[in-house]
């Protein structure tokens, strides 16, 4: 179970409001894989978490048979959260 804000991303998704923008995401275009937001601020992953999900990724199968299940919690309830995972 991977916990979002603060954890996963940062900056909170709450942060994003004002000048710094928020949805629609594209990829920001210095190429780091982070997020640009519609205000130009950058929305990027904490730590080792981009290796850690590309892991996953590449391992999908052998986490499936082993019964893994991955899950994402969250109590945002703006339409921001699922526009960050579909880019």
């Amino acid at each position: 179970m991977f916990d979002l804000d603060g954890c996963v991303w940062y900056p909170e998704m709450y942060m994003l409001f004002g000048s710094t923008g928020g949805a629609p995401f594209a990829q920001h275009p210095d190429g780091s894989g982070d997020l640009a937001t519609s205000g130009g601020g950058r929305v990027s992953l904490i730590g080792d978490v981009r290796q850690i999900m590309r892991e996953i990724a590449e391992k999908d199968r052998r986490f499936r048979r082993a019964g893994t299940v991955v899950a994402v919690a969250s109590r945002w309830k703006n339409t921001f959260l699922p526009l960050c995972f579909l880019k």
